[in-house]
């Protein structure tokens, strides 16, 4: 059976296609910033992180170690053994949240252009 993903364009992409340019530990650094939501006050330690992705704490130091290097992760400044997202990670959230806000107040003008007319 031929696995298929549908991009955005309607264009479709054989998975297989797809699964030569992923590469394993880019993925799991995705996971690790993912397992981190929700975390931002108390942090996890690299112990929660690697038990949550069945990984070995030492792989997942590495990555974290990589992610702080872009200020993508810092550790808790209460408990130094736990990580949290980083301000580059919230700067990124801020500018999506600016976009959303900008996209609905141009709705919201644009509506109003319509009921004027």
């Amino acid at each position: 059976m031929k696995t298929e993903l549908i991009a955005k364009n309607g264009e479709t992409t054989d998975l297989t296609t797809v699964e030569k340019y992923l590469n394993d530990s880019q993925q799991r650094v995705l996971k690790v910033l993912s397992i981190l939501a929700g975390h931002d006050i108390t942090g996890l330690s690299i112990t929660q992180i690697a038990n949550a992705l069945n990984e070995k704490n030492p792989t997942i130091y590495r990555d974290l170690k990589n992610l702080e290097v872009q200020e993508f992760v810092e550790r808790v400044e209460t408990d130094m053994e736990k990580w949290r997202h980083g301000m580059a990670f919230r700067r990124l959230y801020q500018r999506s949240s600016n976009g959303l806000l900008n996209i609905m107040k141009q709705m919201i003008e644009t509506a109003q252009t319509q009921q004027l007319n």
